[in-house]
């Protein structure tokens, strides 16, 4: 990373400089999970910019919170671009890093933005995806399936 560089986004991580000409505009996305605070663990959500790595290992963005006496947890993904975007989230019980499954079907909860997964347990990325314009933090609401 160029000297340039570097300042300028030490700069903007602080919040003491405007966006130098031709830079893009980013905010932040949230994802508010409904949870079982009963379960021990993680949450552990993905943020996919594409529908060709949806659901996949290739995340643009990642975020994880542990789970806390709350039926509530949130996400939070910063600096994000405006574009197409989906979520997916898994509870991660066991701490594998990984959604368990029996016979394929997950045997931990799982969601994703729109709440799409109600529409089968892997959605298609147009039932998940939204439009995200940076000019404000977005939020979007998962209720895990368990």
């Amino acid at each position: 990373m160029n000297r340039f560089a570097l300042t300028a986004s030490l700069l903007a991580t602080f919040g003491l400089a405007a966006l130098p000409a031709g830079a893009e505009k980013t905010e932040s996305i949230t994802f508010n999970v409904k949870v079982n605070p009963k379960l021990d663990g993680e949450i552990l959500c993905a943020l996919y910019d594409g529908e060709e790595r949806w659901l996949s290992r290739d995340v643009f963005r990642h975020a994880r919170v542990r789970v806390r006496d709350s039926r509530w947890v949130t996400c939070t993904f910063d600096n994000v671009p405006a574009g197409t975007y989906g979520i997916a989230g898994i509870h991660d019980e066991d701490g594998d890093e990984e959604i368990d499954k029996t016979l394929g079907i997950p045997t931990e909860g799982y969601t994703t933005s729109r709440n799409a997964h109600e529409k089968g347990i892997y959605p298609d990325w147009e039932d998940a995806s939204f439009r995200f314009s940076a000019t404000t933090t977005a939020s979007q609401v998962g209720h895990m399936n368990y």
